[in-house]
């Protein structure tokens, strides 16, 4: 089976890693990558996505693949505390709301921050 996968920063080894421990041999990563399209190669076959790197303009395309996982990195959400700043006494940015990140390294902010108040 051929795996494909657009995936950012530290999820990139991880995610290869546990894919080829459970048996997956062949394993495609491709940071910093924007999936542009993807459709069946023929009428039943394997997948063929399209790929498109926003920092240098390349473009290409990967065909006769069996999977595509996408790991997408998120958006900071920090509406709540843009409109509570100000208005409370003590207020804190921390987790997905300040930057995305991985659920162990914003927990251990979020710990920090309870322990300061």
């Amino acid at each position: 089976m051929n795996f494909f996968g657009v995936s950012c920063g530290e999820l990139q080894a991880g995610h290869r890693g546990q894919l080829i421990e459970a048996g997956v041999a062949n394993v495609t990563m491709v940071p910093d990558a924007v999936l542009t399209g993807i459709e069946p190669d023929g009428d039943a076959g394997p997948l063929r996505v399209w790929l498109h790197n926003e920092d240098s303009g390349r473009r290409w395309v990967l065909a006769e693949l069996d999977t595509v996982v996408l790991a997408s990195g998120g958006r900071a959400v920090d509406h709540l505390y843009r409109a509570l700043k100000g208005r409370v006494p003590e207020l804190c940015l921390v987790g997905d709301a300040m930057a995305s990140r991985s659920l162990h390294d914003a927990l251990l902010e979020e710990t920090r921050a309870a322990r300061r108040l």
